[in-house]
């Protein structure tokens, strides 16, 4: 029985943990030309150029090479050539004054616990989107329209041992304009924290989740912490938060109302 079964078998039962178990090893006998195109008929979302295409290819590459970094940068190369071509002007245009997310593509389970997908989110000026860790997510932002303001954080994984609190230390605080990229995965700047300024902005979300298997038990993929007593230098302990409370301490309010400390 593979890992996977068993805590199938644990959290959802035998009969569910028996099915992925047949899933997951049909889907590993599969050629790859065979698993590719299984993927391609699982793409859902109302964007069907050819970014959905390159972006598949980009997952296949990940699912064979291991290389979380290498494949966010070349999503990011992908999403900078649709921009270029145009083929999301509706989307970018339609929710330039608008807030929330619009899913342009979806890729669900292609195999077992892994997923992608291709997002735009709208973020009012002054919105910011709250300072959170990814677990077992490799994700890339790309700025397609207006101001970012952005700070980057190191999470150190293999050095925590306290339950309430990660271990940080700052890696960037800078702003980005359109085609400027935030890239993270579990071993480069796994937390992020970034807000609109100088007007609204339209920025690029694409995620790949079951890739980087550095998930801990009980750990929702999204984990919200308060990097604010980070200083600009060395490593810090920053207290996890919870989702409520998180978005009402930042949410509504820029980057620049938590100066970091020297």
């Amino acid at each position: 029985m593979t890992a996977i079964s068993r805590k199938a078998k644990k959290l959802l039962g035998a009969p569910v943990a028996t099915a992925i178990g047949y899933y997951g090893a049909l889907l590993a006998k599969l050629s790859h030309r065979q698993h590719e195109r299984f993927m391609r008929r699982r793409l859902r979302g109302p964007y069907k150029g050819p970014v959905a295409e390159k972006l598949a290819t980009i997952m296949i590459e990940l699912d064979r090479n291991q290389d979380p970094q290498r494949a966010m940068q070349d999503a990011v190369e992908a999403v900078r050539e649709g921009l270029d071509r145009g083929e999301f002007d509706n989307w970018i245009n339609k929710g330039s004054k608008g807030d929330g997310k619009t899913n342009l593509i979806k890729c669900a389970n292609f195999l077992p616990g892994r997923s992608w997908k291709l997002q735009l989110f709208y973020i009012p000026e002054g919105h910011s989107h709250a300072p959170h860790s990814h677990s077992d997510v490799a994700s890339c932002l790309v700025v397609a329209k207006g101001t970012l303001h952005a700070r980057e954080y190191d999470r150190f994984h293999d050095q925590e041992d306290d339950p309430h609190n990660v271990l940080l230390s700052l890696a960037s605080d800078r702003r980005l304009s359109p085609r400027d990229a935030l890239l993270t995965t579990r071993a480069s700047r796994d937390v992020h924290w970034f807000g609109a300024i100088d007007g609204p902005a339209v920025a690029f979300n694409f995620q790949a989740v079951g890739f980087t298997r550095g998930r801990k038990a009980l750990e929702y993929r999204r984990i919200y912490v308060d990097p604010t007593g980070v200083p600009s230098s060395g490593m810090h302990k920053a207290p996890k938060l919870k989702s409520n409370d998180a978005q009402g301490r930042f949410e509504h309010q820029p980057l620049s109302a938590f100066p970091i400390e020297s």
